[in-house]
């Protein structure tokens, strides 16, 4: 009975050695499923992030390219307007070089025409101061026949008349 209580424990140890080492493989076992399990979602929650993180830079791109769109939308219509207003500026600008060109042509020939009139009045005094003078010259003659015709001087000529 001795040997049958040996054999028990012994066979009752190597039970409980093989149960543990049993035990262990199935946790050891238990373990790689669950940290293979663990690496498959970690793997895949890596991808999923991966994929939003992919999702959400296109979504940023995205808004950055319309952003930009928008902004060099606005920056052309501002550069558009300003350069409309440059050319009105430059149009009133011409407009009133182009005035100012018509007077000065105005009165470049304005003071032509007086230049011509001046020119024609100084001719017609010097006319008239020779026909005044040639009238005086006439007019003297004219006296001077008379006054040898009557024997008289003019002022003798015209005391007699104030007697009469």
């Amino acid at each position: 009975m001795g040997t049958i209580i040996i054999i028990a424990v012994i066979a009752i140890l190597a039970g409980i050695g093989i149960g543990i080492f049993l035990t262990k493989t199935l946790q050891t076992q238990k373990a790689k499923d669950k940290e293979k399990e663990l690496e498959e979602k970690a793997k895949l929650l890596i991808k999923e992030a991966e994929i939003q993180a992919e999702k959400v830079k296109n979504e940023r791109i995205l808004e950055s390219k319309e952003k930009y769109l928008r902004l060099k939308a606005e920056f052309e219509d501002d550069v558009n307007k300003r350069k409309q207003v440059m050319a009105q500026g430059e149009n009133r600008i011409k407009q009133r070089e182009q005035q100012l060109a018509k007077q000065l042509e105005d009165n470049a020939r304005k003071e032509s025409d007086l230049d011509i009139a001046r020119k024609n009045l100084n001719t017609q005094q010097e006319i008239i101061n020779k026909r005044k003078e040639e009238i005086e010259r006439l007019k003297n003659n004219h006296i001077e026949s008379l006054e040898k015709i009557s024997n008289l001087k003019a002022e003798e000529a015209k005391e007699q008349l104030i007697e009469v």
